[in-house]
């Protein structure tokens, strides 16, 4: 397998233990690194909803998000699972390795955009909420759907938080304040989505210029180097494509079936992507420290980052449902109310969620075990189907919510039940060769 070449390598490995004590700063000076880009990044996506709400209005709003949830899942085609495997093999390559798998990525993720183009259009025409507002569905999808050519995996892989801050997430919020304060004249969602696609622009640029000029020009590679590369994705292309679905599937169905709870599920199912958001840096941390050791090291280290992962899930659980409701109450500027029917199922979701991120990005993955976090997303997959296939019986925004609960609970059992086959497995000198 193609992949091989990078998962094998560990020239940064660091087998010699570390203090618990110098441990935790290291940790917290990496996890505070990274904090700064999703504290913009969360604070810009909730706090721009009230002004488009108030000023573009409730339905042009969730007609974005809608659009946005589309691009979404088109993000998981077209990035070809470069954001799924991409930290943990650049945490590993070799300087000439990682310009050359950057520009593989570069020329694959372009061509699938470009490709993709016709299919987002008419499956956002056909899902819009409303067809007044259907312009807005179609350009939030596009616009979402151009983030599958950025590239915050490089940065995460590298462990550089600052440049993960200034080069990706610092254009995008700026381009979304700017989207977001021009629909107070306009009182247009369209200049809403505008500014969004000017920040993904500008965040896309900046970072190839950054990474070309780090690592170098990429050596050339013919359309035959480059299917085989897309091929040596395949895990990471299923581990995206699945989670995806499963997790964006709901709120498409509640935008065909209940129109009139489009706006608080979009606004409850925001919440939650933004608090997963938030404890993105712990995973990015983790997936840029744990691929760098070997053997019984790199066992203790999953050991370590398992632990943390499950939790915080049962945390962040318990904080989502109890606060929710006021938040979104808040944030919805009394137009959009969300009810214990959505905040205790989509917060079980939630917290799950942190859990299934963590150990797989930060625990299967460097072991060599993709393959079953992508099994898991599959599962997931399948769950969710069954269970709204049974919740039809009594058919509700909850009901949905629900289901999106009981999909989260199977990935994380099998995710567990795989990882923990993988610590029985001796420790050996390398790590093991992704699946």
């Amino acid at each position: 397998r193609r992949d091989r070449q990078y998962t094998m390598r560990s020239s940064s490995a660091e087998p010699t233990r570390v203090g618990p004590a110098r441990l935790l700063r290291r940790a917290a000076r990496k996890v505070g690194g990274f904090t700064a880009s999703v504290v913009i990044t969360g604070i810009t996506s909730l706090l721009t909803i009230p002004i488009i709400v108030v000023f573009a209005g409730a339905q042009s709003w969730a007609s974005i998000a809608v659009g946005q949830t589309i691009g979404v899942i088109a993000t998981v085609f077209i990035g070809l699972g470069w954001a799924q495997l991409g930290p943990t093999v650049i945490a590993r390559a070799t300087r000439i390795e990682r310009a050359r798998y950057y520009g593989e990525s570069v020329a694959a993720r372009a061509i699938a955009y470009l490709l993709a183009i016709p299919l987002v259009v008419f499956v956002a025409s056909v899902l819009a909420p409303t067809v007044d507002d259907s312009s807005l569905t179609v350009l939030g999808a596009l616009v979402a759907a151009f983030l599958a050519t950025s590239t915050p995996w490089y940065f995460v892989g590298t462990g550089d938080p600052r440049g993960l801050f200034l080069y990706d997430a610092a254009p995008r919020a700026l381009g979304a304040w700017g989207g977001a304060l021009a629909t107070i004249p306009t009182g247009n969602g369209i200049a809403a989505v505008v500014g969004i696609a000017a920040g993904n622009l500008a965040a896309t640029v900046f970072s190839f210029a950054v990474i070309k000029h780090r690592e170098g020009p990429a050596t050339r590679f013919t359309l035959r180097e480059l299917f085989h590369a897309v091929r040596g994705q395949q895990a990471g292309i299923g581990i995206g494509v699945f989670s995806t679905i499963y997790q964006s599937l709901p709120l498409l169905i509640v935008s065909a079936a209940f129109p009139s709870s489009t706006a608080a599920y979009a606004l409850v199912d925001r919440l939650r992507q933004q608090a997963v958001t938030s404890v993105t840096p712990i995973a990015q941390s983790a997936q840029g420290w744990v691929p760098q050791a070997l053997g019984a090291e790199l066992h203790r280290r999953v050991r370590i980052v398992r632990n943390i992962a499950l939790g915080l899930g049962a945390l962040g659980a318990i904080a989502f449902a109890t606060l929710a409701m006021p938040v979104g109450s808040a944030l919805g500027g009394g137009a959009i109310n969300i009810g214990p029917d959505l905040a205790v199922p989509i917060g079980a979701t939630f917290g799950l969620s942190i859990s299934t991120l963590i150990i797989g990005s930060a625990c299967l993955i460097p072991l060599g075990r993709a393959g079953a976090v992508a099994r898991s997303a599959i599962v997931g997959t399948c769950t969710i189907v069954i269970a709204l296939a049974v919740g039809a019986l009594a058919p509700s925004p909850g009901a949905v919510a629900l289901a999106t609960a009981i999909a989260q609970s199977a990935v994380l059992a099998v995710q567990l039940w795989s990882l923990h086959r993988a610590l029985r497995t001796p420790a050996g000198p390398d790590p093991e060769p992704q699946e």
